[in-house]
């Protein structure tokens, strides 16, 4: 844009009013996102003229997109609208990766679908396996300059394992386990199915 070449501190982004999609399209995205002032424009325009003009408060401008009640944070790049600065800052890397979104899909169409069932194979055994444990006062020394200090270590007292199988044959009632050496015998349990 020539505007942005004479001025070296200023950025220029453009939206326009989208009616079809009741709602605002980008009609231009600066590529000098990085500079110091950032210039936004609204694109009114009809069959016989066209007129800019400078959005004062973008946060007014889409507020209604949200339902937070207090000034918002509007992303240039895909006019989604952020409650904090900070988030929105967080937000603008990865934005900044694409193109303009100017229309979102419906929300049925965005979702991940797994539609090859008949590549699924089943499985004919598997184990479910849970453990038990109990917080237990660690006896180690910190430095007593650190910020942290271990407090408590996990200890592993049980184990339940249950095979699980489509055929009835091969189903086994679950193993419970408690005592001492807990994951060794787990160990074992496991090689034993494994075996089997």
């Amino acid at each position: 844009m020539k505007f942005e070449k004479q001025n070296s501190q200023i950025n220029v982004n453009v939206i326009s009013l989208d009616p079809d999609n009741k709602g605002f399209s980008i009609d231009y995205l600066s590529p000098e996102h990085h500079r110091q002032h950032h210039v936004n424009f609204l694109l009114l325009h009809d069959t016989n003229t066209q007129h800019y003009v400078y959005i004062n408060n973008f946060s007014r401008l889409l507020g209604d997109r949200t339902k937070h009640d207090g000034a918002t944070f509007v992303g240039n790049s895909c006019l989604n609208v952020f409650t904090t600065q900070r988030v929105l800052d967080s937000h603008v890397p990865n934005c900044l990766r694409h193109a303009p979104q100017l229309v979102y899909p419906e929300p049925d169409d965005c979702k991940v679908k797994f539609n090859d069932h008949d590549k699924q194979h089943p499985f004919n055994f598997y184990l479910v396996c849970d453990f038990e444990s109990f917080l237990a006062p660690a006896d180690v020394d910190t430095n007593p300059d650190a910020k942290t200090r271990i407090i408590d270590k996990r200890q592993v007292s049980g184990f339940c394992c249950y095979r699980v199988s489509h055929l009835p044959q091969y189903e086994t009632p679950p193993t419970v386990y408690s005592g001492p050496e807990v994951m060794y015998r787990f160990y074992e349990h496991v090689m034993s199915e494994s075996e089997t």
